[in-house]
Parts: structure tokens; C-alpha cells; sequence
């Protein structure tokens, strides 16, 4: 038998006799499982429902409550005030728990309180706060006390002594338009810890306010939510300061009442110890984390079999946070994880997003140089978005349109970056903030109260990644600093090598890029390259500065590679030649860097030897201003007082190179005389007769091929040259200088002496030899010259197949000198048919592209002749308009769609 019930509240002594009016909290309850409790307690359910109704109601008449219905185990009733309202739910459930119930039954009774308009319409309430109230009870379990928003701001400061408000989060309730905050009564003594509202999706809990929105993430934040919904596991990876919080928090707020799942964002950036991990989620879950269980476990239970995203952020700091998550997912099916991290868990199932930084430019309609706000990259819309934060007026505009294209990409599009970036135009023009953060981080701070510590300056974004490294992976972090574009394995492992050595780089490199501090860009046949972000190569090369390493590990990274630059010099002209100029190509900005450690060291010889073996690239690929500026600069420095001696071989190199630059670089021959001169000198002062040869066969070109008004023509001498230098080639059994030799013999019998036959001969005998070697770059030359001669005979047929066949040898290989005359060769050629508007094109479409490259090509008069006379033909209105034309085709598209036409007709060179 049940005991008598305990009276825990004093009797009103006149209990009010009309419904309130006006603001009315509204109180709902039922028992839960009363059917359940029925099947148990059989004829004796009655009387425990008296019990429980009598426990109720003495509660309600306490706190001035009028009972608005009863329907078997619920109540509503209406309270003239939150806080009596709240004070009344306390009281029952204080009530109920005192009762001895029969046949030791659980009787949990869940309530649901909202305060909201009491309208009265023929004696009853009506109207959506009345509904608001009952789904709110509906949501919560027995034993368990909710609140709306409304409820707990009246409410709040008269709560009973030993009554505390938890915060619940967000929750879509049914048949309700917009979610509802909730609040859970924390009453001492009594059950505070109950698994998730029966709602239809919780917002995530703990999720901080809205900032302003993600520029240029749309897509990112799709394909994570997608990855979501198909992983249980997804972890967003990306180096500091790419909006990985921001990322998975936009990514929350968008599952959030449509996904079926509970969303809990639980912020992890403080802490460092791993196994700390499964009890900051119980804290952002606000499950009691004193009870002494398996925080898994409680976790499991809690969530049951209701759907429900953990959003973890901020991994990074943590070692082995994988093996936490794995076991929560293996114990709670129900759970899924969206993490974000530097670098992967590495566990299974673990399906990771890579998060970028943001595109600057180069996109399908994004301009390289914005002017306004359409159609602007979103690094560039970030930059604008912010600056507008600061400085309502900013406007992106053709002044300062350049200045922000360079911040934007100097900072790499790390969206952190620029946001700091642009908080500064509120004092700076971007053109100042370009200059101060130009090899500097420390001019990237915020004022920003509401950043964390890490985020409040760039350099301590990137240096908290560093300090999460071990010394093999900080010491490899910092001598990446040293390569300019990133570098390949081989240079890697060469520079880590160094003393002292770096235990194993693939591991330790396969660890930087993990943790998204360098980049990998994976290339064909495994030629893959690895890089750092600039803003990252800055901070590391402070770092290798402040520990004492950068002279040691800068001339080993120029060793490196004078040595690639020696063995890829004579693979200039052989088969392989475009794989080299590529490599080389890929490494231009390496060999810039080791030109000037060798310069500012004093190393000049193998600067001068490094100049000497890249300058057939430099022409190749159109670097004949930097090849020229960089071998001055080194060759003034052999002449200042005090400069350490240069061997005569590696000098007689060098000036040869210099002067063939000058060569190629017009508009005065003149200059490279000199130079040309002092290699011959120099050559045969170091006694190598090889040396001496080319030194010859190059001095001779600017006696015989000179243009009008580009210095004196000597063609004895330069006859004489040439001669001597075929003599020694054969003697010393170079065949590539016995080919090249006879090759320019013959141009200069056609161009010089205008002798069509003594030029064949020469040419002729010239080409199988060099095909016999394989010197692809002297046979397409030959191939030029015999279209020369070709074309002069009238034998245009013979012509245009030489100069195809030439062409299609510069375009394979990446010749962009080549390409150029070959256009103009082939425009020439067409002005010989009387094709003036194709000849008027092609040469229009050379002229931009040498001008794009700052060079010239040597002026060759039976080229450049029918070019001017076809032009000379044209109405000017004609001729204007196809050289319009011309440049809007390129070089580029001109030669495919020429060579495309070739071998559709059968066309196609025979041999090399």
C-alpha cells in the first residue's frame, strides 16, 4: 500500500476562479509511457493516476495556477506569471518523486512550459502560443521540465533556490515554422541528465553567432554536406587560415532542420589533451560530466538511436584525436563526425575534403586585373567585402585594382590573410599595405577582440602550425624556404640530406603536406612537385635566418642545381629537349635563386658556369631580357677590385653565352661583339680547342649577319671564322659543331652571297649529320634555311615543307623563338603566292608576340621583305583590320591550324 503523499506547498487559502488574461505562461504535462504503466500496475493504475493528479494540482493551487483541462494522466493549466509558473513545475516534480508509488512503479511526468498571448474565446484559450506550449512538453522526457525563450527571460532572475536553467539549443518542433530555443529545468536532488528532445532537428548546439558570409565557399560547402550525408566520417583538412571553422560551421547551420540530425559543434582549440576529447563533447552536449562512467559510453546512451553530427573543430593540436573518434563512431552507430583539422585522422572510413585557399584569378570569368566588382575573383571579393567593414566607401577601381591583385595573390588567397590585409585600408591605400607586407607577416595584425590569440596576427597563424611539428619536420619546414615554386623529391631529399640530416624525408615530407603546410601538385610520369604557401616560405625563412642555417642551406640548394642546369645543357638539342626545357621551365624560379646566393656570396665562377649552361633556355623560352640582365650583372662583378679569379674556360663560357643573348636580343648587334671576342680570347687562353671552336663559329655571326644599321658587315672575317672553327670541330671529332658549322656556311652563302647552290650544298650535307646525332634544334634550323633557298628558287612547294617540317619541330619541343619565325616564315611564303591577308596576319601575330616577350628575332630579309611588300599592297583599312586579327589568333593558334592543315594533306617530316 502507498504511503500518503507528502504536502510539500502551502494551501492557498481562496484559489482564483477566472482564467488570466493578457501575457500567460501556459503549462502542459502528461506521464510518460502510461500505457506501459498501465499493462503493469493492472487495477491499481487508478489510484496511482489519483496519486499522481492530487501531486499535481496541490502544486498548481500553490503557485496560483487555473486548470484549463485534464484528460486522463495530462494537464494544461495557465499561470498569471513565468515565474509562478516555473515555481509550480518545480513543486511537482518535487512532489512525484516524494511518492511511494505501487508495486514499486515509475511514475516520470514530463511538463512543458511557454509564456505567450492568454485570448480568451468563449471561455477557452486560443491561438498558437497555447499549441507552441503543448509541443513543447510533447519534445521531453519524464522527469524532465522545458521552456521556451519566453518562459526562461521572465522566469530567470525568481528561479527557486536550487533550481538552475540549462540551455538546450535551437529544436524544430512538429507543425511549428520556426525553431524553437529551449531550456531544461536543473532541479537539485532530481534526474537532470535525459537523452535528446524528441524534436524534429536540433540546431547545433554551441554553434557561434553567424559571421559575415564565406565568399567563394558555396561549392566547398555543398560538397562537404554531401560528403556528410554519405560518410560517417569527414574531416576538413587546409593550413591554417583557409576558413576551416568558418567552412564546418556554414556547413552545420545548412544541415540544421533538414537534415534528420541532432548537430553539436563542439570547439576544441584549447584543448591538448587527446583523451579530453569525449568529455568536451559531453560539455557541449551539457550532459553531467562528474558521473564516473565511459564518457563513450554515456555518450552512446545519450544519443541513443537518434541521428547525430558531432562537428569537431580545431584537430589539429591534438596526437592520435583518431583514435578517440574511431571507437565513438564503432560504440554510437547513430553518430557521424565532420572534423576539421591541419592534417587527416588517418582512420578507417575517414573521407577527407582538401579546403583550398581561394581562387585570385585565372577562373572562367574572373579577370586577372578587376576594375570593378563584376566578375572578380572571390579572394578579390573578400578583400572588397572587408575593406567595406572598415571603410563604408571603398571602391575597387582601376588605381588601386592592380595593388589589391597582388596582396591577394602575394598572401596565396589564404582568405585569414587577406581579411587582415583589408582591415588596414581603413588607415592605408593598397598600394601601402602591398609594400609593407611584402617579406614580412608582422604588418598582418587585427584589432578584433573576438579572434582567438592564433588568429589575431598571420604570424602567429602560421607559427602555431610550426610549433605542432617534431625537429626532423621543422627542420625540412625550414629549409623549404630556399626553393622558389616548390621542387621535386630528388631536390627535397638533396636538401635534406644536408648536415644535419633529416632521418627520413618522405615520411617527414609525407607529414608536411598531411598537415596542409606544403603543397603537393602531382605532374605526369610522377614528376610530382612540393611547395610551400609564400606566406608559409616567408615565416620559414625567418626561421632559417634566426637558426643561423640559410648560408649553409642555400649554397647546398645552388649546388643542386648547377648540377641539374650542367646535365640539362646539352639536352637542349637532342630528342629529349622539350622534357628538358620543361624541367628546366619548372625550375626557373630555383635557378634565379641559386644565380643570386652564388653572386652575393662571391661565388662567381659558378654563377658564371650556372649563367653559361641556362642561356640556350633563356632564348628557347623567351627569357632573353632576364638571361641578358643576370650575365651583366655577374660578369661586371669578375671586373670589381678584389674579385676572385675565373677560370678562362668557365669565362670564355660565360661571354659567349652573354653575347649570344645580346645576339638574339635586338635592336644592337654590336654589343655582343665584344663579348664574343673576349670568350675567343679566353677560350684559347684555357688551351680547350672544343672551347676555342664555338667561341669562332659564334664571334662570326656578327660580321656576316648584320642587318642595316646594326653594326659593320666583315664577311672575310666572318668567312675566316667560320672555316677555322669547321677545321678544329673535325679535328677534335665534334660532330655538332661540324653540322652547325655547315649549317650557317649555307645561310650565309644564301643571305650573304646570295649563291642558292653553294647554300644547298652546305645545307644538304649539314642535315644528315646533325640527324645522324640527333640535334633536333639544328635540324629544324636547317630546315628554316632550306626553306630560305627554297623560296628564293622559286620552289615554294619545297619551301613551305621544310618550313612545316620546322615548325612542327618548335612547336613539339616548346621552341617559342622557333614558333615566332616560323610564323614569319610561313606568312612570308604565303606573300609569295599573293596571299596578302594570311601574310599580313602572320606577321602581325610574330610582331605581338616578340613584343610580348621584350626580343627580337634576327631581321632575315627574305622573310621580312615579302611580309613589307605584301603589307604595302593591302587599303590601310584591310590591312589594319587582319593584323588585328592576326594578334587576336597568336602564334600559337596559328601554327596547330597550319600543321593540322599539313597533315591532312599527307604532309610530315622525314627523319628527326
Amino acid at each position: 500500500m502507498s504511503k500518503p503523499a507528502r504536502a510539500t506547498d502551502a494551501q492557498p487559502s481562496e484559489p482564483p476562479s477566472a482564467p488570466p488574461t493578457g501575457t500567460v505562461t501556459f503549462l502542459f504535462s502528461d506521464i510518460e509511457g502510461s500505457t506501459r504503466l498501465l499493462e503493469q500496475l493492472g487495477d491499481r493504475y487508478a489510484g496511482a493516476l489519483l496519486l499522481h493528479r492530487d501531486a499535481m494540482r496541490r502544486a498548481f493551487a500553490a503557485h496560483g495556477g487555473v486548470e484549463r483541462g485534464t484528460e486522463g494522466d495530462s494537464f494544461f493549466v495557465a499561470f498569471p506569471g513565468a515565474a509562478e509558473a516555473v515555481s509550480a513545475a518545480v513543486s511537482a516534480t518535487t512532489n512525484l518523486a516524494a511518492i511511494d508509488w505501487p508495486d514499486g512503479a515509475s511514475v516520470r511526468v514530463r511538463i512543458g512550459l511557454h509564456t505567450g498571448e492568454g485570448r480568451l474565446v468563449d471561455d477557452d484559450y486560443v491561438g498558437m502560443d497555447v499549441h507552441r506550449a503543448a509541443r513543447i512538453a510533447a519534445a521531453g522526457h519524464g522527469g524532465q521540465v522545458l521552456l521556451s525563450q519566453s518562459t526562461r527571460i521572465l522566469a530567470e532572475r525568481a528561479l527557486p533556490e536550487g533550481v538552475s536553467l540549462r540551455d538546450l539549443g535551437e529544436h524544430r518542433l512538429k507543425d511549428l515554422p520556426a525553431p524553437e530555443h529551449l531550456y531544461q529545468l536543473d532541479i537539485d536532488g532530481q534526474r537532470t541528465d535525459f537523452p535528446p528532445l524528441r524534436s524534429l532537428a536540433r540546431t547545433v548546439v554551441n554553434l557561434p553567432a553567424a559571421l559575415p558570409s564565406i565568399l567563394g565557399r558555396d561549392q566547398d560547402v555543398a560538397k562537404v554536406r554531401n560528403l556528410v550525408r554519405r560518410n560517417r566520417l569527414v574531416t576538413v583538412t587546409g593550413p591554417g587560415g583557409t576558413g576551416k571553422t568558418r567552412l564546418v560551421q556554414e556547413v552545420a547551420r545548412s544541415i540544421v532542420g533538414e537534415d534528420q540530425l541532432d548537430v553539436v559543434f563542439v570547439p576544441l582549440e584549447g584543448v591538448h589533451d587527446v583523451d579530453q576529447v569525449p568529455i568536451e563533447i559531453l560539455r557541449a552536449l551539457r550532459l553531467d560530466i562528474a558521473v564516473a562512467r565511459d564518457p563513450i559510453d554515456r555518450l552512446a546512451e545519450h544519443v541513443g538511436g537518434r541521428g547525430t553530427l558531432l562537428v569537431l573543430d580545431n584537430l589539429e593540436q591534438l596526437s592520435g584525436a583518431g583514435l578517440v573518434v574511431r571507437p565513438l563512431l564503432d560504440r554510437a552507430p547513430s553518430v557521424s563526425v565532420l572534423a576539421s583539422s591541419q592534417a587527416a585522422l588517418h582512420v578507417a572510413a575517414e573521407q577527407e575534403y582538401a579546403l583550398r585557399p581561394l581562387l585570385v584569378a585565372g577562373d572562367d570569368g574572373v579577370d586577372a586585373r578587376p576594375t570593378t566588382d563584376d566578375s572578380v575573383s572571390p579572394a578579390i571579393a573578400l578583400f572588397v567585402e572587408r575593406a567595406r567593414a572598415v571603410r563604408s566607401d571603398f571602391e575597387l577601381d582601376a588605381a588601386n585594382a592592380d595593388a589589391i591583385l597582388a596582396i591577394c595573390t602575394r598572401l596565396d588567397g589564404l582568405p585569414l590573410a587577406i581579411e587582415l590585409a583589408a582591415a588596414q585600408v581603413k588607415l592605408l591605400a593598397p598600394q601601402a599595405i602591398l609594400q609593407r607586407i611584402e617579406g614580412s607577416l608582422d604588418s598582418l595584425t587585427s584589432r578584433r577582440e573576438d579572434l582567438p590569440a592564433r588568429q589575431k596576427t598571420l604570424r602567429a597563424t602560421v607559427s602555431w602550425s610550426y610549433e605542432l611539428l617534431g625537429e626532423d619536420e621543422r627542420r625540412l619546414f625550414r629549409r623549404l624556404a630556399v626553393f622558389s615554386g616548390g621542387a621535386r623529391l630528388m631536390e627535397l631529399e638533396a636538401i635534406g640530406a644536408a648536415v644535419p640530416p633529416v632521418s627520413d624525408v618522405v615520411d617527414v615530407l609525407g607529414t608536411l603536406v598531411d598537415r596542409s603546410l606544403v603543397n603537393v601538385r602531382h605532374g605526369v610520369a610522377g614528376d610530382d612537385r612540393f611547395s610551400l604557401f609564400e606566406t608559409m616560405r616567408t615565416y620559414a625563412r625567418e626561421l632559417l635566418a634566426s637558426h643561423g642555417e640559410d648560408r649553409a642551406t642555400s649554397l647546398e640548394h645552388a649546388r643542386i642545381y648547377r648540377t641539374l642546369a650542367h646535365e640539362a645543357a646539352p639536352r637542349f638539342y637532342g630528342a629529349d629537349r622539350r622534357a628538358w626545357l620543361d624541367r628546366i621551365s619548372a625550375e626557373h624560379g630555383n635557378f634565379g635563386v641559386a644565380l643570386e646566393v652564388l653572386h652575393d656570396g662571391g661565388e662567381l665562377a659558378a654563377a658564371l658556369d650556372l649563367g653559361a649552361d641556362l642561356w640556350r633556355y633563356w632564348q628557347q623560352r623567351g627569357h632573353l631580357v632576364e638571361g641578358v640582365e643576370r650575365m651583366d650583372r655577374l660578369l661586371a662583378a669578375v671586373d670589381a677590385p678584389g674579385a676572385p679569379a675565373v677560370p678562362p674556360f668557365i669565362l670564355s663560357r660565360a661571354e659567349e653565352a652573354a653575347g649570344s643573348l645580346r645576339y638574339w636580343l635586338l635592336p644592337d648587334r654590336r654589343e655582343a661583339q665584344p663579348l664574343y671576342e673576349r670568350s675567343v680570347q679566353h677560350a684559347i687562353e684555357s688551351g680547350d680547342r672544343d672551347r676555342e671552336a664555338w667561341a669562332r663559329y659564334n664571334l662570326a655571326f656578327v660580321f656576316d649577319f648584320v642587318p642595316e644599321g646594326f653594326g659593320q658587315a666583315d664577311i672575310p672575317r666572318a668567312t675566316k671564322l667560320r672555316e677555322r672553327a669547321l677545321e678544329i670541330f673535325r679535328a677534335v671529332g665534334d660532330e655538332r659543331g661540324v653540322g652547325e658549322s655547315l649549317w650557317a656556311m649555307g645561310g650565309s652563302a644564301q643571305l650573304v652571297f646570295n649563291d642558292s647552290a653553294a647554300a644547298r650544298r652546305h645545307l644538304t650535307e649539314a642535315l644528315p649529320i646533325l640527324q645522324g646525332i640527333g640535334d633536333l634544334f639544328a635540324i629544324a634550323w636547317t630546315r628554316v634555311s632550306l626553306a630560305l633557298t627554297g623560296a628564293i628558287e622559286g620552289k615554294l612547294a619545297d619551301a613551305e615543307f621544310h618550313a612545316l617540317a620546322a615548325a612542327e619541330a618548335f612547336v613539339r619541343d616548346g621552341d617559342i623563338s622557333g614558333e615566332i619565325l616560323s610564323v614569319q616564315q610561313l606568312g612570308a611564303l604565303a606573300a609569295r603566292r599573293g596571299d596578302d591577308v594570311t601574310a599580313a596576319r602572320f606577321k602581325a601575330a610574330a610582331l605581338a608576340a616578340m613584343r610580348s616577350l621584350g626580343a627580337d628575332l634576327p631581321p632575315i630579309p627574305p622573310i621580312l621583305e615579302p611580309l613589307e611588300e605584301a603589307a604595302a599592297r593591302m587599303a590601310p583599312e584591310d590591312l589594319e583590320r587582319e593584323q588585328e586579327i592576326g594578334r587576336a589568333l597568336g602564334v600559337q593558334a596559328i601554327l596547330s591550324t597550319a600543321l593540322e592543315a599539313w597533315r591532312a594533306r599527307g604532309g610530315a617530316a622525314t627523319g628527326p
